[in-house]
């Protein structure tokens, strides 16, 4: 036997309208006012569909009350009421909203409890299960594992407004409504491990070179100052260039940001800049240290030279000394 959940709601519909208004029994079983069927063991309600389908039971049971399919056993019903169900277990107001343990819903659902929360469980194989819990202020969503709860995400209600956001491009604002990026944080942030940027020749495209000296040249004329964020104290300091200035110089970036991609790029080119001007240097000093030694050699030459000659010409004193008289 199969049954719609139109159907459904249908037969509950009328069983509820009966078991309120309906006026005489349907058998030779006791109806007063209200409407009262009295039987002995567990005294059944049902609704008999002439076209021979879809027949349905309003029972007690050892539980409470249940409402199944004719052919169903026992405790199997698709609605059942215990017993000991606390008074406003279940209303459904005039404008359709639900309200588990309260009479005033202001929302489609309000569950409202101490520590109120509700549990998705998988009743398939390797059965997971996820619960959300309300402790205070505090919103936890989390599963079950080994007997104990993983807390996987916390959200305590006085968080501001606009804390967190995903549009519907799939970009997730953090204290913005309007992220401007795929994750756009407003604020600082802060990671307590390695952060990757993905940098594959794969995952580029349209290359050209630099000038590592052009860009070390550049460098050496960007504003770099100590300032700090209008949102923090002025005690906290910070030290490094402007957007506006990094645009203008290296032709990067929006004038309001420095891509920390562009920022490494530029550090790098000026890194091989500075490394040629000093192999330059090097190269320089090698050629003047070449030079002034070939020229050291060359007087050194010349004096030895000299000191040769003035060691082969006779004394002027000896010459006199031989031919003068005797």
């Amino acid at each position: 036997m199969t049954t719609t959940n139109q159907e459904f709601r249908v037969s509950l519909a009328l069983t509820v309208a009966a078991l309120l208004a309906w006026a005489s029994p349907a058998t030779a079983e006791d109806c007063g006012s209200p409407c009262t069927v009295t039987r002995q063991g567990l005294p059944t309600f049902r609704l008999v569909n002439t076209a021979g389908v879809d027949d349905w039971d309003l029972e007690t049971s050892a539980f409470g009350v249940e409402l199944a399919p004719m052919s169903d056993s026992p405790n199997t019903g698709a609605f059942r009421v215990e017993h000991d169900a606390r008074p406003n277990t279940l209303v459904i107001d005039y404008s359709g909203r639900v309200g588990i343990n309260t009479t005033l819903p202001k929302e489609t659902l309000q569950i409202s409890s101490i520590s109120p929360g509700f549990r998705l469980h998988d009743i398939s194989s390797g059965a997971r299960s996820l619960n959300m819990t309300m402790n205070g202020d505090i919103f936890t969503i989390g599963s079950d594992a080994d007997g104990f709860t993983k807390f996987h995400v916390e959200i305590d209600t006085r968080a501001p407004t606009g804390s967190l956001r995903i549009t519907e491009s799939g970009s997730i604002g953090i204290g913005t409504a309007f992220p401007g990026a795929k994750l756009h944080v407003n604020g600082d942030a802060r990671v307590d491990g390695n952060v990757s940027l993905g940098s594959s020749r794969a995952l580029k495209t349209a290359f050209e070179p630099v000038s590592p000296s052009d860009i070390l040249a550049k460098l050496a004329d960007l504003p770099v100052a100590s300032w700090c964020y209008k949102t923090e104290d002025e005690s906290t300091r910070h030290i490094g260039p402007f957007a506006e200035d990094f645009q203008r110089l290296f032709g990067l970036g929006d004038g309001k940001t420095i891509s920390i991609v562009d920022a490494q790029g530029v550090a790098f080119a000026a890194i091989q800049g500075l490394d040629q001007r000093l192999a330059e240097k090097e190269a320089e000093l090698a050629d003047l240290r070449s030079e002034k030694d070939a020229q050291i050699a060359e007087l050194l030459a010349r004096l030895t030279t000299v000191e040769k000659r003035l060691d082969a010409k006779p004394s002027s004193s000896g010459r006199r000394a031989s031919g003068g008289p005797q």
